[in-house]
């Protein structure tokens, strides 16, 4: 699913629309399960003997941390970092409501984020069947690469965050309803959609009397068309 797709899918679930809403999901990452499933990857990983085990992670991401430090220091610290494990496991969640696991229970979802840590890590748990065993391994490494390739990849923009950070929705008696950017949003396809989207990133980009903000002189001379009112 694109991000569009999910940022859509998020919208709607918030105006309550029938249809799409039926296919959206929950998450089912407990921040506090995923970051104890990497501890106990890490305490089976120490078990192994060191030649079985998978090469650190990439140059890149070594970089960031003291390479006079344990291979088991390395990994946790690598993992531990901005939360990245928490990330890694709803970007491959993602991955497999798409492929093998769209209808697979809660518990089921947990147990493949489980294996998938585990195998990310060198140990070598397996799931009952090679062919889905090899699935997985695809799935994790695209979901690894979207988090651990910092030099590419600052962060992961989720959906939620972006509908927040764009004003397409506000919180109203402790719940998120949607703004007038949001609906007018649900209103368009393709094309379309993008620049709607564009066009509000652009304005709420510009204002008078902020450094940091493009002027509206300025944001003239690119053709941004300042129609927008903050919600």
């Amino acid at each position: 699913m694109s991000f569009l797709d999910e940022f859509t899918s998020h919208l709607l679930s918030l105006d309550g629309r029938n249809g799409d809403v039926q296919a959206h999901h929950e998450s089912v990452v407990v921040p506090a399960l995923v970051r104890k499933q990497l501890l106990n990857a890490l305490e089976k990983l120490r078990d192994i003997a060191p030649k079985k085990s998978e090469a650190p992670p990439s140059a890149t991401v070594m970089e960031e941390f003291n390479g006079n430090a344990s291979n088991s220091q390395v990994r946790l610290a690598t993992w531990q970092a901005q939360d990245r494990v928490v990330r890694f496991a709803k970007q491959l969640e993602k991955l497999l409501r798409d492929s093998f696991a769209q209808d697979a229970s809660t518990a089921e979802l947990q147990d493949l984020l489980r294996v998938a840590i585990e195998r990310r890590n060198g140990v070598p748990t397996a799931l009952s069947s090679e062919i889905l065993t090899l699935e997985l391994d695809r799935l994790s490494r695209i979901a690894f690469a979207r988090i651990f390739e910092t030099s590419r990849r600052h962060f992961e923009l989720e959906p939620v965050v972006y509908a927040a950070q764009i004003r397409a929705v506000r919180k109203h008696d402790g719940r998120n309803t949607l703004t007038s950017i949001g609906r007018v949003f649900l209103e368009l396809t393709g094309r379309e959609a993008i620049r709607w989207l564009l066009h509000v990133e652009a304005a709420q980009s510009s204002g008078f009397g902020d450094s940091w903000r493009v002027s509206s002189e300025f944001a003239l001379m690119l053709g941004v068309d300042l129609i927008l009112s903050s919600e």
